[in-house]
């Protein structure tokens, strides 16, 4: 299972939350610091070249994108992996934790396992690589904390295993005001929804089911009623009255509540909510 992964993508599915106390780095700017006589774990080392023999053999099918020839060319079997270019190894372990194959033909490569060869790797940069799917080694890498797969040609359904890898704890981070999808299911997430919610003007879909949640649900969150679809909180533990007042423009096909402790009447205002189907 991937632990707290967080996926930056071009196409339409939810970015996975990393930890709070986590800094992000982009991806494309990683890269290891001079070391002082410390040198790369052999074995990942040749893991590193053989999958450069790979990308050697992989044709890009665009021009604008680089053959691994100008790009790999630190990749020298007589140097330290550590000091080659889109490589970053931890400080102290030398282990490599990061690499950034941004720009290479990746289409052929979609089911290596060579990836697996790099069991600390933790954050992966695929952007602009020509994939179809999302490789299936993905899936493996159980230290993988940040996977970039933006502008590439990913279609189809999102496999049922990104739905299953995190188990983010504690209270949920303060986020972007500018998202409109936010699913934060099945975690263990604790504390009471954050009043910066009620911010989030472009929100269509909240989903915080399956949680640790507490606290009265915030009354601010009746101002998204026109412009949410779904809201799922379901099997948390808030407690206290329902307390909005649906208007008109109430845009809501989705409310689920059950499982939670609230008490009192069903707002009248509910029946505003003519799109209501669930």
């Amino acid at each position: 299972m991937i632990s707290y992964l967080r996926i930056a993508c071009c196409f339409s599915f939810l970015p996975f939350l990393s930890p709070v106390n986590s800094s992000f780095t982009p991806l494309s700017q990683t890269s290891s610091p001079p070391f002082l006589g410390q040198k790369c774990i052999s074995s990942e080392k040749t893991t590193l070249l053989q999958l450069k023999r790979d990308l050697s053999a992989a044709t890009p099918e665009t021009s604008h994108q680089p053959s691994s020839g100008s790009l790999l060319t630190s990749w020298k079997p007589n140097t330290d992996c550590c000091s080659w270019e889109g490589v970053t190894c931890h400080e102290v372990t030398t282990h490599v934790i990061g690499l950034n194959l941004s720009g290479h033909n990746l289409s052929g490569l979609v089911n290596s396992i060579n990836f697996l060869n790099l069991p600390y790797l933790e954050r992966l940069n695929l952007v602009n690589c020509n994939l179809g799917e999302i490789p299936s080694f993905v899936e493996k890498l159980g230290g993988l904390v940040e996977l970039d797969l933006s502008n590439n040609k990913i279609h189809g359904n999102v496999p049922k295993w990104v739905w299953l890898c995190n188990l983010i704890e504690g209270s949920i981070p303060t986020l972007p005001i500018s998202i409109s999808f936010l699913s934060l299911a099945k975690n263990k997430l604790t504390g009471e929804i954050p009043l910066s919610f009620c911010s989030m003007s472009n929100l269509t879909i909240l989903d915080t089911c399956y949680n640790y949640l507490t606290g009265q649900i915030p009354k601010c969150l009746e101002v998204l009623g026109d412009t949410l679809i779904v809201l799922n909180l379901r099997k948390n533990r808030f407690f206290g009255l329902m307390p909005w007042n649906f208007t008109k423009d109430c845009s809501l096909e989705t409310l689920n509540l059950y499982g939670n402790q609230l008490i009192g009447k069903i707002p009248k205002s509910l029946t505003h909510c003519k799109r209501l189907q669930v």
